[in-house]
């Protein structure tokens, strides 16, 4: 392959698994490289919200939904598993796993 040699690694979810393996590689699936956890209002619809909830998941910052996880808590979830690859690595995972890892980039 164009990258010979280098650890793959997804999230545990299937979608981004059966992704690395189109692209020729077996992913080892890791928890800390899922999408953020929104709980109870998981796959709820915005219209079907309580205003509250709208208001708060708007501001985000300091905002965990019942049963969910913060911005921070997904945040350190993934600095953690950053932090503990030891050389270049390839990583399958989600919109919001890739914008924290920018984010710990600066």
């Amino acid at each position: 392959g164009v990258l010979p040699g280098l650890p793959a690694f997804s999230s545990d979810l299937l979608r981004a698994q059966r992704t690395a393996e189109l692209a020729g590689f077996q992913p080892q699936p890791v928890f800390a490289l899922r999408e953020i956890h929104f709980g109870l209002l998981e796959g709820a619809l915005w219209q079907e919200l309580d205003p509250a909830y709208q208001e708060a998941l708007l501001r985000f910052q300091g905002f965990a939904p019942p049963g969910g996880e913060s911005l921070e808590a997904f945040q350190e979830r993934v600095f953690r598993f950053l932090e503990s690859l030891t050389g270049p690595a390839l990583l399958f995972t989600h919109g919001g796993v890739i914008r924290a890892a920018l984010r710990a980039l600066g």
